[in-house]
């Protein structure tokens, strides 16, 4: 998601209205997942699994412009979640993840600008969509 759809959304729209919307796709995208028993999405409520990965794709859009299109700082944020999330319980349903989440999101967008989600000289240059320009 982050390495094909993320440079090609920031080409026609802010880098955070990209992650907002990629993160819709991508909440879309694991819908199945409520279905196959012993997935972790099968005991949480859609709509918080949505604003979830909302905040999360923010998060992840920031981390891979920051990175200059390089995908792999998300991979590694990627495995790191769902390796906390085998060690807690449902963390979404816990109110402290929801404010250090959303204080993150707040504290990224704030530093970084909903533009470009990464400081001005590291955002991957619109004119390459795949993100690997030097």
């Amino acid at each position: 998601w982050r390495g094909f759809a993320l440079p090609r959304l920031q080409a026609r729209f802010k880098a955070l209205w990209s992650s907002v919307i990629l993160g819709v796709i991508w909440a879309l995208w694991h819908i199945p997942l409520w279905f196959i028993a012993g997935q972790a999405q099968r005991g949480t409520t859609f709509w918080l699994f949505l604003a979830n990965l909302i905040l999360l794709s923010i998060l992840y859009g920031w981390l891979v412009n920051s990175a200059r299109g390089n995908v792999l700082v998300a991979v590694l944020f990627h495995g790191f979640l769902n390796t906390a999330a085998r060690m807690f319980p449902d963390p979404t349903a816990n109110l402290f993840y929801w404010i250090v989440l959303a204080a993150a999101v707040v504290l990224v967008v704030t530093i970084a600008g909903p533009r470009n989600l990464a400081r001005r000289s590291d955002k991957v240059p619109e004119d390459d969509p795949s993100g690997t320009a030097e």
